[in-house]
């Protein structure tokens, strides 16, 4: 391929197709390791759920099938090993693990920091119903701190425009990425 010749256009779904398919021929079974967080068992029995550790995470999907092999009920916070096959799910173009054994392999490290902040903000009072601010139910302004040029800003005008009109927003600019946006 030169580079100067343009590729040819393909459908979205054929994006997903290769996506897919170069993933099963390079990665057919994987194992990873990770905690569980946002686990949601559905009425047929599937579950859905978050593997992530300190940096990242990935959407993972186990069926009732492969569910009722596992010898532990797995649970937020655990710290688990998946085998599973990496897939691109085709109607939303996710990224996701079909996961088909899970091992334990303890708590997780994320669950126990949350846990332990939890404590520490219990022993503080900051939970104490009497300390709690009451959210109005009417409010005429809205703070939105995010990049002057960001899409998420742009998508919450625009929803502000058709739900709220009535409602001011004020636009704090501030870096999201990069080295100095924690400041």
């Amino acid at each position: 391929m030169t580079l100067n010749k343009i590729p040819e256009t393909i459908t979205v779904s054929r994006l997903n197709y290769l996506i897919n398919n170069l993933l099963s021929i390079n990665y057919p079974v994987i194992r990873v390791e990770g905690e569980i967080s946002q686990l949601v068992v559905s009425k047929m029995g599937h579950s859905y759920f978050t593997l992530k550790d300190e940096e990242s995470c990935a959407r993972c999907v186990c069926f009732r099938s492969d569910i009722n092999k596992i010898k532990f009920v797995p649970k937020n916070g655990d710290q688990i090993v998946v085998t599973a096959v990496p897939t691109i799910y085709f109607p939303r173009g996710d990224f996701q693990l079909r996961v088909s054994n899970i091992d334990k392999a303890g708590s997780g490290k994320l669950f126990e920091k949350f846990e332990m902040l939890k404590q520490k903000l219990l022993s503080e009072g900051l939970f104490d119903s009497e300390k709690k601010i009451k959210i109005p139910t009417f409010f005429d302004c809205v703070g939105i701190v995010t990049s002057i040029d960001s899409a998420a800003l742009r998508d919450a005008v625009i929803t502000f425009e058709n739900k709220l009109p009535r409602v001011k927003l004020k636009v704090f600019p501030s870096l999201v990425q990069g080295e100095h946006a924690k400041r």
